[in-house]
């Protein structure tokens, strides 16, 4: 190849890289360079960690409620199948008989008089 050539793209890449020297600065390579790092670290992290931790209490209570109440409704459910299994046929018919037979769900029966036979009577 030719040496203009590569000289070329030597001077461009050491512009490449005094370019990227001027932008990001020299590095610290004191002995205090990780525990300033990690000050930093540190300091983004408190920004958002009341908001973490928030949202950390109300997920564990949200699966907490949730867990409750699916066991209720597990005990509630295993409660009234032992109970139904406990009743002869005669009580569960019985009860069914006593639900059909009320007064509330009975039909209301009457009558709608046309206006002749309101003025007949």
């Amino acid at each position: 190849m030719n040496n203009s050539r590569l000289g070329g793209s030597e001077a461009e890449l050491e512009r490449l890289w005094q370019r990227y020297r001027d932008a990001v600065g020299e590095p610290d390579s004191s002995p205090q360079f990780m525990p300033h790092l990690w000050l930093k670290i540190e300091a983004r992290r408190s920004r958002y960690s009341a908001f973490e931790r928030g949202a950390r209490f109300f997920a564990a209570a949200a699966a907490s409620l949730a867990l409750l109440l699916g066991g209720l409704v597990a005990v509630e459910g295993a409660r009234q199948t032992r109970q139904w299994h406990a009743e002869s046929y005669v009580e569960v018919l019985s009860a069914d008989n006593a639900r059909a037979s009320s007064f509330y769900l009975e039909p209301a029966a009457f009558e709608v008089d046309s206006p002749a036979e309101r003025q007949a009577h």
